[in-house]
């Protein structure tokens, strides 16, 4: 049921992979996964286990980064950022929304709905660039530092970043906050 979910959302859209993952919420037990892989003919084939395999969370982490924020009590829901309309330039690169858009001043509940990478880097810049520590411990905390314990062939280990090391640099902290590091 999972795969063919997932194979008629693939084929509406055009997808070239994409994952399902059924989870009882009650227990955290995981009920199936689908993944599918586009291949040149046009037919799709589960060739991967995108599920796990994944090197970056991508947008799902911004969530820790609000938690983060929201458990420090440096923000509140309706607390504001501007959003430049999605580009925003830091220490010689610049941070992307994915979607275009011409939002400015938003709360950052907004910028999470929006799934905003600029308002997550703006965020974890405003408050966690002088101690990014701060914000790994947070992380560790929530054991994202760790394998996830399902036991499943073929999990990616997890790597955070840490301030101390030689590949920590000036946009380490804000492409984390989005789930591009």
């Amino acid at each position: 049921v999972a795969e063919q979910a997932l194979l008629k959302v693939m084929q509406e859209n055009e997808c070239l992979t994409g994952t399902c993952i059924v989870m009882e919420v009650k227990t955290g037990k995981i009920k199936a996964i689908a993944n599918l892989g586009r291949q040149a003919d046009g037919s799709y084939i589960e060739d991967y286990n995108y599920a796990i395999t994944r090197s970056e969370p991508g947008s799902t982490f911004k969530l820790m980064t609000m938690l983060a924020a929201l458990e420090d009590q440096y923000i509140t829901l309706n607390s504001h950022v501007n959003l430049e309309g999605g580009k925003w330039d830091f220490s010689g690169r610049t941070v992307w929304d994915s979607e275009r858009h011409n939002h400015t001043d938003v709360t950052y509940q907004q910028a999470f709905e929006l799934s905003s990478n600029v308002g997550m880097a703006k965020l974890a810049v405003n408050h966690y660039y002088k101690n990014p520590s701060k914000f790994i411990a947070h992380l560790e905390r929530l054991h994202l530092n760790k394998s996830s314990g399902i036991n499943l062939v073929g999990e990616s280990r997890s790597s955070i970043p840490n301030p101390k090391n030689r590949y920590w640099s000036n946009v380490t902290l804000p492409w984390l906050s989005f789930g591009y590091n």
